[in-house]
């Protein structure tokens, strides 16, 4: 079991933006049009309220089914950043 602390830039650099990046969805479009719907159902997952295959297939639905969940995954995957300095020594 893995467990994965998301403690905004505490134990690693965080960058939201990078998940509609790697769909190629231009910044400005992204904001425009999806940063709130992304975030509520960010909320949802990181608040335990939906489980990995739920939140796939909302950000899935999301997107009209444009996106292979394989590729949904890995976006998720990208906002997750390099370890904050010091952190292995929290840890």
């Amino acid at each position: 079991m893995v467990i994965l602390f998301d403690l905004g830039n505490v134990l690693v650099f965080i960058h939201p933006g990078a998940f509609t990046r790697h769909l190629g969805i231009d910044p400005a479009i992204a904001y425009r049009k999806y940063q709130k719907r992304i975030l509520d159902i960010v909320r949802k997952y990181e608040g335990g309220q939906r489980t990995t295959d739920e939140y796939l297939e909302e950000m899935s639905a999301l997107f009209d089914g444009h996106y292979e969940r394989s590729l949904l995954r890995e976006a998720m995957l990208k906002v997750i950043g390099t370890p904050v300095e010091g952190m292995e020594e929290l840890v």
